[in-house]
């Protein structure tokens, strides 16, 4: 029975684990896919505003419908769509079919964030920092591990046969998720309690607008960055090995964020992020692209942290409120990154990442902007 419970109290880390990995391996493999099915570089990144899109609205609605439907069912949901939309992929023969499966896969992600932050949220009253550690440990680890197949998949296997890979272990755990995730049981008070949250959204803007940026900065990593490279002339493996180097910095500079202080960590994290995007603006050699794909890495872990610690600090009553908000805001930036730098790359690839830094660079100007405003009032 300890056995048990032990295992159901970490499996919510292992679900974020098994998700990133299968998620993350597919980083390079749709764009890539689709660029080998005739899309340009605007339809590519189109794809990414359209994930995006489904994810900010899934987002949103699961803020509506936990109030009805209890977390566990909404979550085992959401993992069933997302192997479904893996298999999906394999019957696609255009661009623009895989719009369809893209928005049932936003649509699948969208529901699953808020609704696991929401249910770790309670850890992080127990335990402030080991929550935030475990939660963003669990699945940028694996990222890693899902970027480290993609190359070596690519090389070995039909794109085809990625996406089985990828879909069957979402279908696999939606079962087992049945009896491991405990069912919420919740009351609904007379107070509003949607309102009351509200409040705490209006407040928490700095928290928003690191979301907004991490969301945009790596949007454009995602969707424009694996095509970028895959033009330019260099091997799928790789492509695969920039990724990695971006998700293992990632997870790393996670663990280290919560070991230490660090002094103007927000500026710190923006400058990183801009001297990556840089970095790749400015330089085509291969050692100095996987330098600037780590240096994102860096950044974006420490702007992720330091936002996602805002939202759990400010959570009292129904998490979902909070993290559904957060995760629509990410998606946001998902949809603004890729959407305006396919624009971009429509005119010269490397704008995208002149972008990236402006971005980062113009953030860390109005965040202190804002704090000289409140230092005068």
């Amino acid at each position: 029975m300890n056995l048990i419970e032990n295992l159901k109290t970490k499996y919510s880390y292992l679900i974020c684990f098994i998700a990133a990995s299968s998620w993350s391996l597919l980083v390079p493999v749709i764009p890539i896919y689709v660029l080998f099915l005739g899309a340009s570089q605007f339809e590519i990144g189109l794809l990414g505003g359209f994930d995006s899109i489904a994810y900010v609205f899934a987002s949103l609605l699961s803020i509506l419908i936990s109030r009805y439907i209890s977390l566990k069912k909404l979550l085992i949901s959401s993992i069933l769509l997302s192997g479904l939309s893996c298999i999906l992929f394999t019957f696609i023969k255009n661009p623009y079919e895989a719009i369809l499966i893209i928005i049932l896969r936003g649509f699948s992600t969208g529901f699953f964030w808020p609704i696991i932050e929401a249910l770790l949220s309670k850890d992080f009253k127990i335990e402030e920092k080991k929550t935030i550690s475990k939660f963003t440990l669990s699945w940028s680890i694996g990222a890693i591990f899902g970027s480290s197949l993609s190359g070596p998949l690519m090389e070995f296997f039909n794109l085809k046969q990625i996406f089985y890979l990828t879909g069957f272990p979402f279908i696999f755990l939606s079962l087992i998720s049945i009896f491991l995730i405990e069912e919420e049981r919740k009351e609904i008070k007379g107070e509003n309690i949607i309102d009351i949250e509200y409040e705490k959204i209006l407040k928490l803007k700095d928290a928003w607008l690191l979301s907004l940026i991490y969301g945009f900065l790596l949007g454009i990593i995602f969707y424009l960055f694996p095509a970028y490279i895959e033009i330019i002339g260099f091997s799928q493996i790789f492509i695969g090995a920039t990724i990695f180097s971006f998700f293992i910095f990632r997870a790393l500079f996670f663990w280290i964020y919560q070991k230490i202080s660090i002094k103007y960590a927000t500026e710190i994290g923006l400058s990183l992020c801009g001297l990556g995007f840089l970095n790749i603006f400015l330089i085509k050699n291969p050692i100095l692209i996987i330098l600037g794909s780590s240096l994102i890495g860096i950044g974006s872990s420490i702007i992720y942290s330091i936002s996602l610690k805002m939202i759990f600090s400010n959570i009292k009553n129904e998490a979902i409120i909070l993290t559904g908000f957060f995760e629509a805001i990410l998606a946001i930036g998902f949809l603004l990154g890729p959407l305006i730098g396919g624009l971009l790359a429509e005119k010269n690839l490397v704008y995208p990442y002149l972008m990236g830094f402006l971005i980062s660079i113009f953030s860390i100007i109005l965040l202190n902007m804002r704090r000289i405003n409140w230092l005068g009032k």
